[in-house]
């Protein structure tokens, strides 16, 4: 028995060997899910001395400079990106063709409107922008909502812990070893798309907190309110213009822009493998915001189009259909993503 059990387990570690080199071969985006306090998809978060994800901008500008503040959550953070690859720097470095110019990526994930407009009010016109950037994503939407009635407070991206014990030291080192295989994150978001198809695991709201992308979406279910979407969508146009109010006391244009999900870029599997029911969805969240800066004035940018354009372009010169966001996330872009997103501003700006 002994010796059946030792050769099955041998057998079960080869298989998984082979399974790690094909998957790091086939597909080494599998070797990108590590996050921590440290690293985010494997990268490092890089904060500079202001607590921003990116090299330091000195708050005083050069003569001629053209400044812009980039506004938002994790999308804009960058969340499963290097620094280098988030719409931010991707635009610093296109302004930087034709003018002196400085980007500032000022996001923070799992932040609202509120406290970003608290920061804009508080803070931030130190940098004296000539533009802000503010990227919404569906998360702002609910986040209104449940932070409605709460003080806003200046928002801060936590900091890596620079004490640690040598027991603790161990146990994060073990868990980024671990997280560093593509085997295991291969068969845990394999295993949570077929949960998602076969109607193991849904999109259902919890009315009382309802985090996440179907609030913003309309997403209709019998146990919450039909007004309670409109109301959220009601909290974040008077978040956006209180920004818009904060950008022009400090002589900032505000450009807005809508970060769309990813099963809203085509009808294809590949851009819904979690099954979110499409036909339950009552709001296209683009379409809301363009309408938003229409009434009010602003200037918008449309990521969702440039999204599109950028899929059809990569396409035909790579002969394959890039994602645009990171493995298994309709929230968060990839590389690809934030480059079309960096594009669409970039072009808007002037």
């Amino acid at each position: 028995m002994r010796r059946t059990l030792l050769l099955e387990l041998s057998l079960l570690f080869a298989l998984a060997v082979v399974g790690e080199l094909v998957l790091r071969h086939v597909d080494p985006r599998y070797g990108h899910h590590l996050f921590d306090d440290e690293f985010t998809g494997g990268y490092p978060i890089q904060l500079n001395g202001d607590g921003f994800r990116g090299p330091p901008v000195p708050k005083a500008k050069e003569p001629g400079e053209y400044r812009v503040l980039a506004l938002g959550d994790s999308v804009t953070f960058g969340v499963g990106v290097a620094s280098d690859d988030t719409w931010p720097a991707r635009l610093g470095s296109l302004l930087a063709r034709d003018r002196r110019a400085s980007v500032v990526n000022i996001a923070f994930p799992g932040t609202g409107l509120r406290d970003l407009a608290y920061g804009l009010e508080h803070g931030w016109a130190d940098y004296h922008p000539d533009a802000i950037v503010l990227a919404l994503s569906n998360n702002h939407v609910s986040l209104g909502w449940i932070q409605r009635g709460e003080a806003a407070r200046m928002p801060r991206n936590p900091t890596p812990l620079a004490n640690r014990s040598a027991r603790e030291r161990l146990l994060t080192d073990a868990r980024r070893a671990a997280k560093s295989l593509h085997l295991l994150p291969f068969l845990s978001r394999n295993s949570e798309t077929l949960l998602y198809q076969i109607g193991l695991l849904d999109h259902r709201i919890n009315a009382r907190e309802p985090f996440g992308a179907m609030l913003a979406h309309g997403y209709r279910q019998l146990d919450v309110p039909s007004t309670l979407p409109e109301e959220a969508w009601r909290i974040v146009e008077q978040q956006v213009l209180a920004i818009d109010r904060h950008a022009k006391a400090m002589g900032a244009k505000l450009f807005v822009t809508m970060v769309p999900s990813r099963f809203m870029l085509s009808d294809d599997f590949s851009d819904n493998v979690k099954a979110v029911p499409k036909n339950r969805l009552g709001i296209v969240p683009v379409e809301r915001v363009q309408a938003l800066a229409a009434r009010r004035g602003l200037a918008f940018i449309d990521t969702l189009a440039a999204l599109k354009a950028a899929r059809t372009k990569l396409s035909n010169q790579r002969g394959e259909r890039p994602a645009l966001y990171i493995q298994g996330d309709y929230t968060h872009l990839d590389a690809d993503g934030h480059a079309a997103l960096a594009g669409a501003v970039s072009a808007r700006l002037f």
